[in-house]
């Protein structure tokens, strides 16, 4: 091969890759949108931090930050149901959220506290009386000690 034929393919091998680098971003991303809001009490309306903020059925999803608000950036653009969980408060589902392309949505909450109840716990012991440690124990506690 010549090299003036080489170095004519080599340039355009190089040209043709810088393009793809410079235009694929572009040509093959997905539209995508970004959520944000802010969860408040819904008792004193101060901002909830930590609560977690997850778009149903997928992977997507933040929590709150100290003043209770949260953002969510490169969402796929569709229909979601947003559910906001926070132990010690009912869980929230807003449905029908759009996710419209290169735009902010936003979903605030005002989660209200709920009580949770468990089953009946009975907690039984029995003490232990005849190891060392436990005659040693009760000697220390007895009014007249004595050394035979």
């Amino acid at each position: 091969m010549s090299r003036t034929l080489y170095r004519s393919i080599r340039s355009f091998l190089v040209t043709v890759l810088v393009l793809y680098g410079c235009f694929s971003h572009s040509l093959f991303a997905q539209a995508q949108g970004k959520l944000t809001g802010t969860v408040v009490d819904a008792e004193s309306g101060e901002g909830m931090p930590g609560v977690n903020i997850v778009l149903e059925n997928t992977t997507i999803g933040a929590a709150t930050d100290l003043n209770g608000n949260y953002s969510i950036g490169n969402v796929p653009v569709g229909e979601y149901t947003v559910v906001a969980t926070f132990i010690g408060y009912a869980r929230l589902r807003i449905e029908n959220v759009h996710i419209k392309a290169n735009q902010v949505e936003t979903v605030n909450f005002a989660m209200a506290m709920e009580a949770l109840e468990g089953e009946e716990v009975v907690v039984t012991a029995k003490a232990v009386k005849n190891t060392e440690a436990a005659l040693l124990k009760d000697r220390q506690k007895a009014v007249a000690v004595s050394d035979a």
